[in-house]
């Protein structure tokens, strides 16, 4: 997520030989999501015998059901590295941005909804740059924790079943993460979750 840009590439399984798309054998299969752009780039390098096959989902998981490739989207690679796959050729590169006519921005009533959205993109954002952090603490390193936890505007301090014990929580930078846990396993606290699945910060 974030507002780094994204590339659309073409990938292959790590084990074969294939190093572009002129090495995928005769009437290879190529599953995409992106079937229009798919049969452009398959046009363009005069592979005609190449099939271009609608991918619904899961698009890393095709060569394991017959694929010779795929067409897909990619952030860091780190997905499709994780299926067992390499890029063999970059396709496009894309860039979240928001447009508006100078009429449109000058209306006041289309203004106010360009501003929504923009601040619903800027949240989407910060969101892609934050985790939420919840550790369990005992009341002895309370201040510590908090301190070390930090966060947006601080740590939420919450009393757990448990007498004597404080679920502390707050959302923190990505980047932050790991220092943060090792700091707090070094004052003893073991009780640390950590939830990336942050769609949205408006702040």
């Amino acid at each position: 997520g974030g507002n780094r840009p994204v590339k659309i590439v073409l990938a292959v399984k790590n084990d074969s030989k294939f190093q572009t798309i002129k090495d995928l054998p005769e009437g290879s299969i190529l599953a995409t999501e992106y079937v229009d752009l798919a049969r452009q780039y398959v046009a363009k390098h005069q592979r005609p015998d190449i099939t271009v096959q609608r991918s619904h989902g899961n698009t890393e998981g095709k060569t394991t059901f017959g694929a010779s490739a795929i067409i897909d989207v990619t952030e860091s690679g780190e997905s499709l590295r994780q299926n067992n796959l390499r890029i063999i050729a970059d396709i496009m590169e894309s860039k979240t941005m928001l447009v508006a006519s100078r009429g449109s921005y000058e209306d006041p009533e289309k203004s106010a909804h360009i501003g929504y959205l923009a601040r619903l993109l800027k949240g989407a954002h910060q969101a892609s740059l934050h985790v939420l952090l919840m550790a369990n603490v005992p009341e002895a390193q309370l201040e510590c924790a908090a301190q070390i936890i930090g966060g947006l505007k601080g740590a939420t301090k919450s009393p757990l079943t448990t007498p004597g014990w404080f679920a502390l929580q707050s959302v923190v930078l990505k980047e932050n993460e790991l220092g943060i846990i090792i700091k707090l396993q070094q004052i003893g606290v073991t009780d640390i979750l950590v939830n990336r699945a942050i769609s949205l910060i408006m702040s």
